[in-house]
């Protein structure tokens, strides 16, 4: 959520070209990077749609697919130019994590009260740095390795 927000900001502000910068930081994920570059050559979005969304069909596993389809999502507001703290209440809300801190605090921003709670925890949210998994941790390895 943390990258899409900042390349929806610098989308807002400098335009959808000024991505083509930023596409480095994704290379690690397959349809997120597919669509943002999409996104940048000023394809349709109903393109994307069906392209992302056929990607997604293969997909076996369900949450697997349910994160797929947040990144639909999250590649769609880019393009649109939706508010990112519209984009987190819509992709949490697709997660459906009940009594979720990020969806409460940023319904209270909604409603004016708890600017600060949501400042904490948008920095919060800025802090947190998911290491790269091993390759043993990787389906792919798994895969081959059940193959062999």
């Amino acid at each position: 959520m943390k990258t899409t927000c900042d390349f929806s900001n610098k989308a807002r502000r400098d335009g959808l070209l000024a991505l083509e910068e930023e596409m480095e930081k994704i290379k690690r994920d397959d349809i997120y990077n597919i669509g943002l570059n999409l996104v940048v050559d000023g394809t349709d979005a109903e393109v994307i749609q069906q392209i992302l969304s056929n990607l997604i069909e293969h997909e076996t596993d369900h949450y697997r697919k349910i994160l797929k389809r947040m990144i639909l999502e999250a590649v769609l507001s880019i393009q649109a130019g939706d508010n990112p703290l519209c984009m987190i209440l819509k992709l949490n809300s697709m997660a459906n994590i009940k009594n979720d801190p990020v969806t409460t605090a940023i319904a209270d921003y909604f409603m004016g009260e708890g600017e600060d709670a949501l400042a904490a925890l948008l920095e919060k949210m800025a802090k947190l740095d998911t290491p790269a998994p091993k390759a043993e941790e990787t389906e792919i390895f798994r895969f081959i390795k059940r193959a062999k």
